[in-house]
């Protein structure tokens, strides 16, 4: 019998290939654990999204304002928990989401949807005619009072149109109220904010940059006397707030921050995303873009009065996506408007207006308000409508806006 040797290197060969095949395989295991593992990950952090948005869910079809936070529990033992608060004209919620180790946070601006038949005007009821003249247009459904629309005549001019108005026209039967927890907030505001000593301030100077996520705490700056916001940037979950003026430079970038004072002005071509609220006037000059969702709000307690000089003036070529809201009541002896929206301008949502509104732009939306009154040549003309147009068929039917009571909510904003 002849006995053969082998080489020792086939050996060590041998126990390559072994290493090799191990190796491989356990990189196989590793590979398919791994995968498994990240599939197991995805469906919790999956569920952890979906949870959160649940609680927007649940936000949007209750109706409750409270701001303390609320906790819900759901059938996997996953919590959900929500807290909602006022930011200007819209409902802010906040959502956070936790299932096991993971966490999801979410935050939107929640306003009223519109109706699937979009009006176009709401007029009150005063006894008095809505009367046409000139190229007025109005398209969408119409409330008016009893006396319903005409055409009518000034300085010579006649009105132009074939129809009054291009949609269905009803008699006002009542006529619509924003929420009452809206209303009260904004009443308020001017010491809402500045009561509450819990909040942390932040500086405001010319050249600087601020920014603040809405998944924080708000941050905010007040001042007794004017301020002027003048090369600046100023971003989030802000509020800045003057016992006298604010004045808005070209030169601002102001994104999504609330500003409060009984007056504000704003100077020509201003850009910007923000809510402001006054109590004396609000003054926007020419060729400004205010985008959405952007709010301009001059409001009273019913204990005080309009004045003249109390007014919303927005001037020639300038465009809002928002909403424009007054409250309060007027004086006797005051006929001047008190929102006046000149030639040129464009609103794109809506006017709430509880006193006289002069229309000499187009509002590519839904009108409320108390009267119109045009001026002309020095005379005043009630409830009179000269080259302006309401068409609430321009509206993106996606739009939210102003919680109106009984009407259904939408998110307006996810923010950041």
């Amino acid at each position: 019998m002849t006995i053969k040797k082998l080489n020792a290197g086939a050996l060590q060969l041998v126990t390559f290939i072994t290493v090799v095949i191990a190796l491989l395989l356990g990189c196989f295991i590793l590979l398919v654990h791994t995968q498994k593992q990240f599939r197991v990950k995805s469906y919790l952090l999956t569920d952890t999204i979906q949870n959160a948005d649940k609680g927007i869910s649940f936000a949007l079809k209750n109706s409750s304002t409270k701001q303390d936070s609320v906790a819900l529990l759901l059938d996997n033992d996953a919590t959900v928990k929500l807290k909602t608060a006022f930011w200007g004209t819209f409902l802010k919620v906040g959502v956070s989401s936790k299932f096991k180790n993971f966490k999801f946070k979410k935050t939107a601006l929640l306003g009223s949807k519109q109706p699937l038949k979009q009006s176009a005007l709401y007029l009150k009821e005063h006894n008095k005619p809505l009367v046409l003249v000139g190229n007025t247009k109005i398209k969408g459904n119409t409330y008016l009072p009893r006396q319903g629309v005409k055409s009518g005549n000034i300085s010579g001019q006649s009105y132009n149109g074939h129809q009054f108005v291009d949609g269905v026209t009803k008699t006002i039967q009542q006529f619509p109220k924003l929420s009452f927890q809206t209303r009260n907030y904004i009443q308020n505001i001017h010491e809402f904010y500045n009561s509450k000593k819990d909040l942390e301030s932040f500086q405001i100077k010319s050249g600087s940059s601020v920014s603040n996520s809405f998944e924080k705490p708000t941050l905010f700056h007040f001042s007794i006397n004017d301020i002027f916001l003048d090369n600046i940037t100023v971003q989030g979950n802000l509020v800045i707030q003057s016992d006298s003026k604010i004045t808005i430079s070209d030169s601002a970038i102001l994104k999504d921050i609330i500003l409060i004072a009984p007056k504000i002005e704003i100077a020509d071509k201003v850009k910007g995303t923000f809510q402001a609220f006054a109590t004396e006037h609000i003054l926007v000059g020419k060729d400004c873009n205010l985008s959405y969702p952007s709010a301009l709000v001059l409001a009273k307690n019913y204990s005080k009065q309009f004045e003249e000089n109390n007014i919303i003036e927005i001037d020639s070529g300038t465009k809002l996506q928002g909403n424009i809201i007054l409250l309060g009541r007027k004086g006797s002896k005051n006929y001047n408007p008190q929102i006046a929206l000149n030639t040129n301008t464009i609103v794109e949502g809506e006017v709430y207006c509880e006193q006289t509104l002069e229309l000499k732009g187009k509002v590519y939306g839904t009108v409320f308000t108390d009267a119109f009154i045009t001026r002309a040549n020095g005379s005043y003309y009630q409830n009179h409508l000269l080259n302006a147009e309401i068409n609430s068929k321009k509206l993106d039917l996606e739009y939210i806006g102003l919680p109106i009571t009984n009407t259904e909510k939408g998110v307006a904003k996810w923010l950041y």
